[in-house]
């Protein structure tokens, strides 16, 4: 059930961190939630690229419409291998960007930032 999900998890993990990172309103908790997020997004896409390591492709309909209505989201080996690559990224960055945020950033705003 969850991995055949994964499509949606790795688009709508980010978009729910930024959510609550935007409602806590504090730089910590929101650094936290990012921080979690991003490492979180590697593992998803680690998971993704198993699936398709075989050379098959993932069709996920979001939403549950067939793709010419709906909006369909599709993976192959390549683009998971992207976005492993990209994750990986964030994922060696984000613990670093507390201290950026902190240095150029005013405190009241630092939520936002993580947002």
């Amino acid at each position: 059930m969850i991995l055949s999900n994964l499509p949606a998890i790795q688009v709508v993990l980010p978009l729910l961190g930024a959510v609550i990172c935007a409602c806590v309103r504090r730089g910590v908790i929101a650094w936290g939630v990012t921080l979690w997020v991003a490492l979180a997004m590697p593992i998803v896409a680690a998971l993704i690229l198993a699936q398709v390591y075989d050379g098959s492709v993932i069709s996920y309909a979001m939403g549950g419409w067939p793709p010419p209505i709906g909006i369909e989201y599709r993976v192959d080996i390549a683009n998971a291998s992207m976005l492993l690559l990209v994750s990986a990224i964030a994922a060696v960055v984000v613990p670093y960007a507390k201290q950026s945020v902190e240095a150029e950033i005013a405190p009241e705003n630092h939520a936002w930032d993580y947002a």
